[in-house]
């Protein structure tokens, strides 16, 4: 029954953005500090997701290729686009994003 409702509200959904406010202090996990962290939903269709921790922001993307043609690039355009937001806001862009406006790329 869950799962009828949960296609029935989707199925009209190409894709799904979410944003998760993490802890803005380092955490720890057996005397190690987390390094990263990223979240993930098993979906139903494409989404994006947006979880800041110790003070940085990360981005996970999960589409479909057929649904959303291209999607391999949607990376290289979201950061290149928040670099010329941030800088009609006057925000400083972190020197750390190279030229392809990726701080880490999991897609090369």
């Amino acid at each position: 029954m869950y799962r009828q409702i949960v296609n029935m509200v989707f199925q009209r959904h190409t894709l799904t953005s979410s944003s998760m406010p993490g802890p803005n202090h380092p955490v720890f996990i057996a005397n190690k500090a987390v390094s990263a962290c990223r979240f993930s939903v098993r979906g139903i269709h494409s989404f994006i997701a947006y979880l800041s921790f110790n003070g940085q922001v990360y981005i996970t993307l999960n589409a479909d290729d057929e649904a959303i043609p291209d999607s391999h690039l949607w990376p290289r355009f979201y950061i290149d686009a928040m670099k010329k937001l941030g800088q009609e806001f006057d925000v400083e862009i972190p020197s750390s994003l190279n030229s392809r406006g990726l701080v880490q790329s999991e897609f090369d």
